[in-house]
């Protein structure tokens, strides 16, 4: 169970529909840092992870987004063995120390 959202039904409810929550519900997209998103092509999330990007982009802010064809969700577990998560560590790795500067 997630400590913020809590037990409460009722208030589980009302709390999913806050921005930080969900941050596609947020009134402004615009100066945030720029964006990237990895999503596996076989995820629930999928199609609101593009979402979200096309929404930053419009707003302004920069976004990327990379779909690691042919697994699901938690293939960034399995980095040890699966090719698309070894993929997936080395640009998140790379994607950081470009937005941080560091060479």
């Amino acid at each position: 169970m997630n400590l913020w959202m809590g037990s409460d039904p009722e208030a589980r409810k009302e709390k999913t529909n806050l921005w930080i929550a969900s941050p596609i519900l947020a009134e402004s997209h615009a100066s945030l840092a720029p964006c990237s998103i990895h999503v596996a092509e076989f995820d629930v999330l999928r199609d609101e992870a593009v979402a979200y990007s096309e929404l930053l982009m419009k707003s302004g802010t920069p976004s990327r987004v990379k779909i690691y064809k042919g697994v699901c969700h938690p293939w960034g577990h399995w980095d040890g063995e699966l090719e698309q998560a070894k993929d997936y560590v080395r640009s998140t790795i790379a994607h950081l120390k470009e937005a941080h500067s560091v060479a």
